[in-house]
C-alpha cells in the first residue's frame, strides 16, 4: 500500500512519460518491491538498485523473478569502469550496484531519484554525501523523492535529512509530512519510533 502511495504521487508530481526510457535510481530499496511497481509503469525505463551488497542478494532474486525476460547487470559488468556512460546504462532494464558506486554513475543522467526511509540509518555524513552524488548525477529538472523521518539521532547527532536539499538548488514541489505514516501514533502510541514524524519530499533541480 505505501509503495503505491509513493508511486502515485511520483507520478503525479514528477510528470515522467512513460513511453520515454528514463533512468530511475532508488537507493536502499529493500527487496526492491517499489521498483516493481516503478517498472510496470515505465517499461521502457532503466532501473538502477544501489544498496549494501547483502541486501542487493534479495532484491536480485526478487526483480529478476518478476521480470525474467529482462536485461539484468550487476557490479561485475561494470568492474572495469571508471564512469558507466548514460549509453551503456541504457542497454539494461535493471542495474544493480553497491551503494557505494554511485559515483559511478555518469553526470547529469538521473531522471529521479528515490530514498525512502534508508538515510533514517545514516550518519550525517553519510548523508551529506549521499546528496552531493544526487545533485551531481541528478539531471537539471530531475527529481528527488525523499521520505524519512523528520528527525532522528545517529551516532550522537540529530540528523534531519529533508535540510540537506538547498533551497538555492534545488526547487521544492512537494514539502509535508508523509501521510502514510500519520496514524501511527494512534496504532503504537508506546514506540518512540513511531511517534516520529515522518517528512517527505519531492524536489527539482534548478
Amino acid at each position: 500500500m505505501r509503495y503505491y502511495h509513493h508511486i502515485r504521487v511520483i507520478e503525479q508530481f514528477a510528470k515522467m512519460d512513460r513511453n520515454r526510457k528514463h533512468i530511475i535510481v532508488e537507493i536502499g530499496p529493500g527487496y526492491g518491491g517499489m521498483m516493481k511497481l516503478m517498472k510496470d509503469r515505465m517499461p521502457k525505463s532503466t532501473i538502477i538498485i544501489l544498496d549494501l551488497p547483502e541486501l542487493l542478494t534479495l532484491s536480485t532474486f526478487y526483480l529478476t523473478r518478476s521480470f525474467p525476460q529482462s536485461k539484468f547487470a550487476v557490479y561485475k559488468d561494470f568492474q572495469e569502469l571508471n564512469v558507466i556512460t548514460e549509453n551503456k546504462l541504457a542497454e539494461y532494464d535493471f542495474v544493480f550496484l553497491p551503494a557505494w558506486q554511485i559515483y559511478k554513475l555518469p553526470e547529469k543522467s538521473i531522471d529521479l531519484f528515490i530514498n525512502v526511509g534508508s538515510m533514517d540509518e545514516m550518519n550525517k555524513e553519510m548523508v551529506s554525501y549521499y546528496f552531493k552524488q544526487i545533485k551531481k548525477k541528478c539531471k537539471c529538472r530531475g527529481v528527488f523523492f525523499n521520505s524519512n523521518r523528520k528527525e532522528k539521532v545517529v551516532d550522537g547527532e540529530v540528523v534531519k535529512t529533508y535540510k540537506f536539499f538547498d533551497e538555492n538548488e534545488w526547487e521544492f514541489i512537494l514539502h509535508d509530512p508523509d501521510p502514510m505514516f500519520s496514524h501511527m501514533n494512534k496504532v503504537h502510541p508506546f514506540s518512540s519510533i513511531m511517534q516520529q514524524e515522518v517528512k517527505r519530499v519531492m524536489a527539482r533541480l534548478e
